[in-house]
């Protein structure tokens, strides 16, 4: 194949792999968090997808404000607030960031501000 064929047949490619490709927006997680960013990446999946269970009919959510609780002790295991903005509202959840262990957080919802 060549000429203008060619030419359309390697268009009509592009096009369908550029409609194919998933465009990820970079992870904002704002506040105060001290974890990794692949925790951050991490903790954020999960809330959100806890989130959304609880709430299907949103389809509006983001990890809002997160917010220090307690600092890594000898153990190397802080408590954080993760604050999801779910369609006009805050919904809290507390994660414990314990790296040592497996799984490395454990995300429920917040007891406290």
């Amino acid at each position: 194949m060549s000429g203008p064929l060619a030419k359309l047949w390697a268009m009509a490619c592009f096009l369908l792999m550029a409609g194919c490709a998933e465009v990820k927006q970079p992870l904002i997680v704002p506040g105060e968090t001290i974890a990794s960013r692949m925790l951050k990446r991490d903790a954020a999946e999960s809330i959100l997808s806890t989130d959304q269970k609880s709430s299907p009919g949103c389809g509006q959510r983001w990890i809002a404000q997160t917010k220090l609780y307690s600092s890594p002790g000898a153990d190397q295991t802080w408590v954080e607030g993760w604050f999801v903005y779910r369609c006009g509202d805050i919904i809290k959840y507390e994660v414990t960031f314990r790296p040592r262990e497996n799984p490395d957080f454990v995300v429920r919802p917040a007891k406290r501000d």
